[in-house]
């Protein structure tokens, strides 16, 4: 099962499946948490610890 829920106050980060209630759901965060939250995603070696260096 998909679930399908649209927010106008959120954005959609993407699709994972969650354990707890066995359906695929959409990841999401709030718009006032985008101006106070940062998500850094990158591989391995890619340099996300040195760009969070940098932001301090």
């Amino acid at each position: 099962m998909i679930a399908t829920k649209t927010s106008p106050n959120a954005l959609d980060l993407g699709w994972y499946f969650s354990e707890d209630k066995q359906e695929i759901q959409m990841a999401k965060v709030r718009q006032e948490n985008r101006a106070t939250h940062l998500y850094v995603i990158g591989a391995t070696g890619a340099g996300k610890t040195k760009f969070l260096e940098f932001l301090i």
